[in-house]
């Protein structure tokens, strides 16, 4: 594969982030381009990187995963991998919801 896929990894946990990157960033064809600890400071990465895929918690501060999903679906043709630790089954349908 000639073009790694960019991705911006969006989590408030600095221990979670880092064990995605990690993880990720083995893989030859991954390149992370932006890693945020909220919601509002993805969408500047998004704006300035212009990633490939997002991978986002739900539950942030500042603006959690929900109503940032909301801005990036008005804004960008980008694909979204929510991620959570959160076991609340209403949070977890409602986010099967957005699909």
């Amino acid at each position: 594969m000639d073009k790694k896929i960019k991705v911006i990894v969006a989590d408030d946990n600095s221990m979670i982030r880092e064990m995605i990157v990690d993880s990720i960033s083995d893989d030859a064809n991954i390149e992370v381009v932006g890693v945020a600890s909220e919601g509002n400071q993805a969408l500047e990465m998004i704006k300035a990187s212009k990633p490939d895929v997002v991978l986002l918690d739900l539950v942030m501060p500042e603006m959690d995963g929900f109503e940032t999903l909301t801005h990036i679906q008005e804004k960008y043709n980008i694909p979204v991998v929510f991620m959570t630790g959160d076991r609340n089954l209403e949070t977890l349908e409602r986010a099967a919801e957005y699909g």
